[in-house]
Parts: C-alpha cells; sequence; structure tokens
C-alpha cells in the first residue's frame, strides 16, 4: 500500500473513532481489551505488513473512540458545589444579548475554595453591565451543570466542545476590577472587530447591515427575530449562524477572484490565505473562524502539490489536530462540520473543473462559482437537515442566493477596510455590497412570506446522514474511475 493511502486510511479511522466515541457510549475497558486481543491476534497469526496496517487502523480507531468518549464522561461526571462560591474570573469572548440578560464566557481566576470552577463559566449577566472581553470580575454564584432545554438538543455537551462546564445565572456582589495587562492584551483582539462592526453600521444600512455583520461575523444575532425566522423557514440560516463556514466560502472567493485577475494558482492560493488570516485578524479570532481558516490554511498549502491525495491528507491532518486537542467538536460544533465538509467538496470538485473546462474559456470562473456552490451545498445539506429538522422546498431557489455570499462578505470587508483606512474611498464598493445585500433581504421577507415554506423532518437522522453521504462517496467514486479509464484509452 502506497504512503499516501496509509497516511490517509490511518487519519480516516481516527476520525471514524472519533465520531463512534462520540455517537456511542462506549466503554473504555472494552476498546482497550478488543484492541489488546486485536493486536495479540495479528501479531501472532499474521505476519505480513499488511495485515500489521490493519492492526495500526484499528489501533488509530480506538485511540479516536477513547478520546471522545472520555472527553464526554469528563464532563458528564464534574462535581457541582450545592453552595455558593466566591471568586475572580476572567471575561473570554463578546457578551451576546439574550432577551434580559447577556451571556458571558468567563474563565476562573481565583478561588478561596476547592470545589472553584475546573472548567469555563457560562455567565448570565445584567444587560446593565458593560463588560468588555478581557475584563476581570469578582462574583459569588452558585455554579450549576449547564441545562438541556430541548431532548432533542444536548446543550450541555454543545457547550462542552467550547470547554464550558458551569452555568451561573444569578451572581451577587459583583465588582468590575482594574485592567490589567492581560485584559488588555486579550481586549486588543477585538478592537479590529469593533472597528469593523461600527464601519459596516455607518456605510451601509439597516437590516442590510445586520445581514452583512452575520455573515462577516457569524451569528444570526444581528438580525431582527423576524428576518432570523425567514431565513429559518426557507433553508438558509445556516448561511449567518455559522463563522467557520463563512471562512470557506471567503476562501473559495478570493481565491475565484484571483484565477478571474489572471493569477496563476500559486499565487491566487496565496493571495487568498493571506485574505483569510487578515479577515480572522479582523473579526476578532474567534475560535469557529480560527480552525476554519487553518483547515484552508492547510489545505490551500496542499493544493500547491497539485495531486487530490495530498490535498484531501492535509484536510483530514488537519481535521485530526483539531480532534486530539478538541474531540467533541465533530459531533457538537456546526461550523467545524460545515466548513470540513465545505472545504472538501471544492478540494473533490477542482479534479472535475480542470478536467471539463479550457483555460481560455470566457465564462469559465463564473462556471466555477456555480459548480463550487452546488458542490459545497450538496456535502452540507445532510448535515443542516440533521441540525435544524427542517426542510424547505424553496432552499433550491435560495441556493442561488449564496452564489452571492463570498461577493458581499469580500465587498462589505474591503468597503468597510476601506472606509477605516480611506473614508470616501469606500463608496462605490459599499453601494455594491448594499444592492447585493438588498437582493437577499428583499428576497428572503419574499420567500418567507408565502404560505407552507418550510416542513419538519424529524426523521433524517444520523442513518439517514450516513446513507447520504455514502451515496455521494459512491458517486464520486464512480465518476473518477469512469474518467480515469477513458484518460487510458484517450492514451492508447
Amino acid at each position: 500500500m502506497e504512503k499516501d493511502r496509509v497516511f490517509f486510511w490511518g487519519l480516516l479511522c481516527f476520525i471514524i473513532g472519533i465520531a463512534g466515541g462520540s455517537f456511542f457510549r462506549i466503554s473504555i475497558f472494552f476498546l482497550a481489551l478488543l484492541g489488546s486481543a486485536f493486536f495479540i491476534t495479528l501479531l501472532l497469526v499474521f505476519r505480513e505488513r499488511k495485515f500489521l496496517l490493519f492492526g495500526l487502523f484499528a489501533g488509530l480507531f480506538i485511540l479516536g473512540s477513547h478520546l471522545s468518549a472520555s472527553e464526554k464522561q469528563r464532563y458528564e461526571n464534574i462535581r457541582y458545589s450545592l453552595e455558593e462560591e466566591t471568586g475572580t474570573f476572567r471575561i473570554l469572548s463578546d457578551p451576546v444579548e439574550n432577551g434580559f440578560f447577556q451571556n458571558i464566557f468567563l474563565r476562573t481566576l481565583s478561588c478561596g475554595s476547592e470545589n472553584c470552577p475546573s472548567k469555563d463559566i457560562l455567565w448570565q449577566a445584567p444587560l446593565s453591565l458593560g463588560l468588555q472581553p478581557g475584563d476581570s470580575v469578582s462574583l459569588s454564584c452558585r455554579f450549576d451543570p449547564p441545562k438541556n432545554f430541548d431532548p432533542a438538543f444536548d446543550y450541555r455537551m454543545f457547550l462542552a466542545k467550547n470547554g464550558v462546564g458551569f452555568f451561573c445565572e444569578h451572581a451577587a456582589r459583583i465588582i468590575v476590577l482594574p485592567e490589567d495587562k492581560v485584559g488588555k492584551a486579550l481586549a486588543s483582539l477585538y478592537l479590529p472587530k469593533r472597528k469593523l462592526e461600527d464601519a459596516l453600521s455607518h456605510i451601509i444600512p439597516e437590516p442590510e447591515a445586520g445581514l452583512a455583520k452575520g455573515l462577516l461575523l457569524g451569528g444570526n444575532n444581528y438580525l431582527s427575530a423576524s428576518l432570523q425566522e425567514k431565513f429559518t423557514r426557507i433553508g438558509l440560516s445556516h448561511m449567518v449562524a455559522v463563522s467557520g463556514y463563512n471562512i470557506t466560502l471567503i476562501a473559495q472567493c478570493l481565491l475565484v477572484i484571483g484565477l478571474f485577475f489572471g493569477l496563476w494558482r500559486k499565487h491566487a492560493l496565496l493571495a487568498a490565505l493571506f485574505g483569510v488570516m487578515l479577515f480572522i485578524l479582523m473579526i476578532g479570532v474567534p475560535a469557529s473562524a480560527l480552525r476554519a481558516g487553518i483547515m484552508a490554511g492547510v489545505v490551500f498549502a496542499a493544493l500547491q502539490a497539485g495531486r487530490l491525495a495530498r490535498q484531501t491528507n492535509a484536510l483530514l491532518l488537519a481535521a485530526s489536530l483539531m480532534l486530539f486537542i478538541h474531540p467533541l467538536l465533530l459531533r457538537y460544533d456546526l461550523g467545524f462540520q460545515l466548513s470540513f465538509l465545505a472545504t472538501l467538496s471544492i478540494i473533490l470538485s477542482v479534479p472535475f473543473l480542470d478536467r471539463f473546462l479550457q483555460d481560455d474559456f470566457i465564462g469559465k470562473s463564473l462556471v466555477e462559482i456555480i459548480f463550487m456552490t452546488c458542490a459545497v451545498e450538496l456535502f452540507v445539506l445532510p448535515i443542516i437537515l440533521f441540525s435544524f429538522h427542517t426542510f424547505s422546498p424553496l432552499v433550491f431557489i435560495g441556493n442561488f442566493l449564496v452564489l452571492l455570499v463570498p461577493f458581499i462578505m469580500t465587498l462589505s470587508f474591503f468597503s468597510a477596510l476601506l472606509f477605516i483606512l480611506l473614508p470616501g474611498s469606500h463608496v462605490f464598493f459599499s453601494w455594491m455590497s448594499y444592492g447585493l445585500l438588498t437582493i437577499i433581504t428583499r428576497s428572503v421577507e419574499w420567500l418567507g412570506d408565502l404560505p407552507k415554506t418550510s416542513v419538519a423532518v424529524e426523521s433524517f437522522g444520523l442513518t439517514a446522514s450516513i446513507l447520504w453521504y455514502i451515496v455521494v462517496a459512491a458517486l464520486i467514486f464512480s465518476l473518477k474511475e469512469h474518467y480515469s479509464y477513458k484518460r487510458h484509452e484517450e492514451r492508447t
């Protein structure tokens, strides 16, 4: 077996093991016993190299299962105190308004009790507190386990994948402490994001400005409640809900723009990678965007190698490293799932584009965008159905709106950057961005007002998703074999 294939199957077995431990309750003792018996059998009975490779693959599968299963158990077995605890905590991210309070993530700095929270904390803070990332606060609270309000959604594990294991609802004796060096450094990471938000508010009217912020920064809290509902009704809620997925769209758009302006693919890849890094810095380096940026960077570097095996291996390596550090991402992080699948779809679609499109074809860039967008939707649709449990026949019409998203994100970001650096030079680009944003908002409002625009898809579960991807994989494999055979015939 070639080294590329060994690497591919090894990483894939590890990721499948992570999935197995995430979705099924597997005993660590059973895994250890099974792995030991399997390895001993292979070593005693088979001496050929290929059987030892199978043992390696089985070991990686068991390792992945052990990591994810033990991580779940670690959060499920946290010991919680029934008493109120007092300590000092650091604010880790932007407060997010949610009704009559704001959600804030805290990390313990100091605490006088042995029952101090060992994991990060979700705090429902009063809206009256003007808190920023990096601030330190002293407070007293009873730190409870996060509650699952919906049996179909494991909110506790959703928070655990980001390291959050405690929940504080009613804090007392709240004191905002003087800013320190670490707080200043953390707050400085969010300054570009503040500048970007302010710039978009100045150059684009509402509700289009809210949509631009949602697309660039990730999150539908910038939209009005009625517009959020209409995005959900027509099956496009993922468009503004996940920043990691949007990073992939930006990378795709920058790559196509570079090719459109005549750059060699190598130079276009470097320009896209630089643009993605700049964008992640501008939005405050959120974890989901950083993971998607790393994934895009590794894959873009591999695309220069020109071999599909190396490209897929690079993507699997990036995903495996992230899952090794945070095993719960695979099941509970929608942004990770969508950005991984979107990047994979781009990798798999490039060879078909190169085969069918000639370099001198006039509409090559437009065809590339349409083809890549359709490929992305083919890969992410099962995850959307599985996560949101709704399907709208209008999603096929809505997918034409998705074609505009990479351009909107690029134009909005570029015009906001021009407004910050050279006020007045942004006007042309901001009006272009506003026009495309208006097309989406007006279309969503019109489509969302139509009767019976969505149906519940409660039955689309894990089995249906697996079957979907098996069919897609079989289709890609058959097409690859078909064109490989035709290429061989042409040569002979």
